[in-house]
């Protein structure tokens, strides 16, 4: 499977985690999840070169990748605290922001 699969199926498995689907996958909340999950540990490694001549895409990259694990923090805080359907609602922000990641991965 690779990186993209990998990622997309534990936004969706947080997502479900969310509706008491699934459990929540780890390094998605965790203090510097976003240095240690599998799509930042590329984009601080094949990523970085591979976007090392267009700098402004890598940030934009790196700037979209920070706000997944944000919401996934807020979404996991809303859960945690009894309001679901805050959670759900986060949740689905946090799909929004992965598709627009996927958009530009895939350009």
């Amino acid at each position: 499977m690779g990186l993209i699969s990998v990622h997309n199926q534990r936004v969706k498995s947080f997502v479900g985690a969310l509706r008491n689907q699934a459990p929540f996958p780890a390094l998605a909340i965790e203090p510097e999840a976003e240095a240690h999950c599998h799509l930042g540990l590329w984009l601080q490694g094949e990523g970085r070169l591979q976007y090392a001549d267009e700098p402004a895409f890598y940030q934009q990259l790196l700037t979209r990748h920070a706000r997944l694990h944000t919401l996934a923090r807020e979404a996991k805080a809303l859960y945690d605290a009894g309001d679901g359907k805050g959670a759900v609602e986060k949740g689905e922000l946090l799909e929004q922001e992965n598709r627009a990641l996927m958009t530009l991965l895939q350009e």
